[in-house]
């Protein structure tokens, strides 16, 4: 899902693209489909949210985008194929936007958060227990803190995990 949030950022537009769905397993064994629409959702719907607001970005001078992806797209996790390919490839999106974008005022973070308490992992068989995971909240303090950080600095990369780890 892409959230607007004006007011936050102060006075100007503020796009989180906070997308995701996995399916973890075996890829012989995964139907194309389901490996088509995780890049579907976690990578051509961050593109085409971002494709969206970046006009408007571009005519006030400034915005901020923050793009919450997942560890995933940096650490390898078996049976995460498609998932991590999509998250990879939106970060390597994110970093491109930033070297492409940031003389226009437009700031770009790509947020790599680890194990979170959502729904996502409703379908796999298989959850880390709760109390090892980040908690939804945690990782929306984070994008505040991101975005209403002051117009002097721009947090590029960061990468917010559970306290012990991963998983």
């Amino acid at each position: 899902m892409a959230e607007f949030a004006e007011g936050l950022g102060g006075d100007e537009l503020v796009l989180v693209n906070n997308a995701g769905i996995a399916q973890f397993g075996p890829y012989d064994q995964m139907k194309w489909e389901d490996a088509l629409a995780q890049i579907q959702v976690n990578l051509a719907g961050l593109m085409a949210a971002t494709h969206a607001v970046l006009p408007r970005m571009l005519a006030d001078g400034r915005g901020q985008i923050v793009n919450v992806l997942s560890i995933a797209a940096r650490h390898v996790f078996p049976g995460a194929e498609a998932y991590a390919a999509s998250k990879a490839g939106a970060l390597m999106f994110g970093q491109s936007l930033s070297a492409s974008y940031r003389k226009h005022g437009i700031r770009v973070c790509n947020m790599l958060p680890g194990s979170t308490d959502t729904p996502i992992w409703d379908a796999g068989g298989w959850k880390p227990d709760a109390e090892d995971m980040l908690t939804p909240e945690a990782v929306a303090e984070a994008v505040v803190a991101v975005i209403s950080a002051p117009d002097n600095r721009s947090f590029d990369e960061i990468t917010l995990m559970p306290p012990k780890g991963i998983l």
